[in-house]
This record gives C-alpha cells, sequence and structure tokens, in this order.
C-alpha cells in the first residue's frame, strides 16, 4: 500500500510542468541566476583582495599577473 501512495504522490517537477508555470519557472532561474551571480562577484572580490595582501608578503608578482588582475 504504500507503494502505491509513493507512486501517486506527485513530483513537484511534474506538476510545475503540468500546471503550465513555465513563468514561474523562469521567474525562480532569474532568481537563481541572480544569486550566483552576486556570489560570484564576492568571490571574485575576495580573490583579488587575496593577491593583493599575498603580493605584499612575497615576492612581487610578474608583470603579466599584475597586468591581468588590475
Amino acid at each position: 500500500m504504500s507503494r502505491q501512495m509513493t507512486r501517486n504522490k506527485p513530483n513537484p517537477v511534474h506538476v510545475f510542468e503540468r500546471d503550465g508555470a513555465s513563468k514561474l519557472n523562469s521567474e525562480h532561474l532569474a532568481r537563481e541566476n541572480d544569486r550566483l551571480g552576486r556570489e560570484n562577484a564576492d568571490l571574485r572580490r575576495r580573490l583579488k583582495a587575496a593577491q593583493e595582501r599575498l603580493r605584499f608578503v612575497g615576492d612581487p608578482p610578474p608583470e603579466e599577473d599584475r597586468l591581468r588582475f588590475h
């Protein structure tokens, strides 16, 4: 009996597609894309800051690296 109950339980993805909620799906994807873009920008800022700190710890980076990250 539990097998049949599990089989009859609708999968949220199928409900989403069946209801024709493509607009909601695209809004969800847009929100996720925005979130990932903000996270990516934050990680890039943190990476650049870490690279700046490392410049003062060790030898100066080669000229090509200085030009690439500034």
